[in-house]
């Protein structure tokens, strides 16, 4: 799953210190279990039910 968060698009646009965070393990441990869960109840649900910021959301976006 870090590949495929580092090979995001959206990922990418972010700038160094926020990348820097989103891989760190807690945190990209809330991106993964993000993915699963709107893989599961669906993006569109997911979307008006999380707490991640702005930035990962787009990451879980792409990925999902």
């Amino acid at each position: 799953m870090l590949e495929q968060i580092k090979n995001s698009k959206a990922y990418k646009k972010l700038n160094q210190f926020q990348k820097d965070l989103a891989i760190r393990r807690n945190n990209r441990l809330q991106i993964e279990d993000a993915v699963i869960t709107a893989r599961a109840i669906g993006l569109a649900v997911w979307k008006e039910n999380n707490a991640l910021p702005n930035n990962w959301r787009a990451i879980v976006e792409e990925i999902a």
